[in-house]
């Protein structure tokens, strides 16, 4: 029987979209990275509990450590006052195999503002050449945690041991870099509790692979932190939500490189984008080692603004939900920097309103922050990343959005609680 070649084209081409799950141009995630970064987002919001209830071992709190059970809690962090305030946990994944280390994002409205109110500085990467010696010992006690009688100690210069020197391959080089200086501070004050631990583990555990994650601020000292991490040659995986910008286009190309993000900044609209195509993703598949999750109506994204010398770099994730719960097809897949289908696009949305200029006022103060900017939306899009992170309360469900139901696959979609997140959906 002849089959005619239209008819054996037509099929074929059925049989590769099956097959390879997706249409071309179509931009939606897969249900492993779907679940994959549900998780995360629990996990970031386990390290809220830092600083208010706690977290204890094996692995407990008042938040989702209850869905972790092969976890084990190896140490919390909390920097201080007097040091950024950096808060967050590191724990094992048994199940996994892999070392999971959580950063804490910012608590109030003002200190957001502050934080990202805050001129650049030279971005100079990881590593440096090991300075001298200290000449003087620590001081021991709570005289530790001044800065200025802290400087200089052996805390403070573990870096260039901390971590394996790498393969010797040849790496990025960061010519004309500049970080935001507030991030980068916070994340210096806190290498000297986060790196010897993993120093340790690599040798307990070697085969399991670092995660960094980290919601809003916390996702600025993941980022910062897997860069550093990578210029050691260390395999990281980086997995942020409600990232604010930590540089200018320098650093973004730099951080490009390093984790093999797809470049450009054309907003999405060069060649890659119109014809639908993903970023390179590097040797592990789709997401790649660097997700950087945005959602609809989240502003600190876009924040630093462009007028003050700050871009946002690849590695994009957006959900185009309003609002909870977020389903499959809810969550796509950005090209390049600044993908206009994704959050770069979202002035057009009411995020930031271009015909305001005046400062915003937060508590009596002005921040810097155009009027342009929905203060309001950091207390809910913000916050909204497949649950409303950030709480550390019971059961980490207060409005009932599907308690295990509507991401662990009971109801159509992911949605199996949809229908418990009407009522209650706007209250913190």
């Amino acid at each position: 029987m002849h089959i005619p070649t239209a008819l054996l084209l037509l099929f074929s081409t059925a049989y590769a979209a099956i097959a390879g799950g997706k249409s071309e141009g179509d931009r939606t995630v897969s249900p492993a990275l779907f679940a994959e970064l549900e998780e995360a987002a629990r996990l970031a919001d386990i390290a809220y509990c830092v600083g208010i209830s706690g977290i204890w071992k094996p692995f407990g709190c008042l938040s989702r450590c209850a869905d972790f059970p092969d976890f084990e809690l190896v140490e919390t962090w909390n920097t201080g006052p007097l040091r950024s305030d950096s808060c967050g946990y590191i724990a094992l994944d048994h199940a996994k195999k892999r070392v999971v280390v959580a950063f804490r994002g910012t608590y109030s409205l003002a200190s957001v503002l502050a934080d990202l109110a805050t001129t650049p500085q030279v971005y100079v990467p990881y590593p440096e050449p090991a300075p001298p010696p200290p000449s003087r010992s620590k001081p021991r006690g709570w005289l530790g945690w001044i800065p200025w009688l802290g400087r200089g100690t052996k805390q403070d210069i573990i870096l260039p041991t901390a971590v394996g020197d790498g393969d010797g391959d040849t790496k990025p080089v960061c010519t004309n870099c500049t970080v935001h200086a507030g991030f980068l501070k916070s994340w210096t004050h806190t290498r000297p509790f986060l790196l010897p631990h993993l120093t340790r583990l690599a040798g307990v555990v070697p085969e399991y692979e670092t995660h960094l994650i980290g919601h809003s601020l916390g996702g600025a000292l993941a980022a910062l932190a897997g860069l550093e991490m990578r210029a050691q040659g260390v395999e990281v995986v980086v997995t942020t939500f409600g990232e604010p910008r930590i540089g200018n286009v320098g650093l973004v190309g730099y951080l490009d490189s390093v984790f093999e993000l797809g470049t450009g900044r054309d907003g999405g609209e060069g060649e890659a984008a119109r014809k639908g195509e993903d970023r390179r993703d590097g040797e592990r598949g789709e997401g790649g080692r660097f997700r950087r999750v945005t959602h609809r109506g989240d502003p600190v994204p876009l924040l630093p603004l462009t007028e003050w010398g700050y871009a946002m770099h690849g590695g994009e994730i957006y959900i185009s939900s309003p609002g909870l719960p977020v389903g499959m097809g809810d969550v796509e897949m950005c090209v390049g920097d600044e993908d206009v289908r994704c959050i770069a696009g979202a002035d057009e949305g009411g995020v930031l309103d271009a015909e305001a200029a005046d400062e915003t006022i937060v508590d009596g103060k002005g921040w810097g922050i155009p009027a342009r900017f929905r203060v309001g939306q950091i207390l809910f899009a913000h916050r909204d990343y497949f649950w409303r992170v950030g709480l550390c309360v019971p059961g980490g469900d207060p409005a009932g959005w599907g308690g295990r139901g509507w991401y662990g696959g009971e109801g159509e979609g992911g949605q199996g609680g949809s229908g418990k997140a009407g009522g209650g959906g706007d209250e913190l």
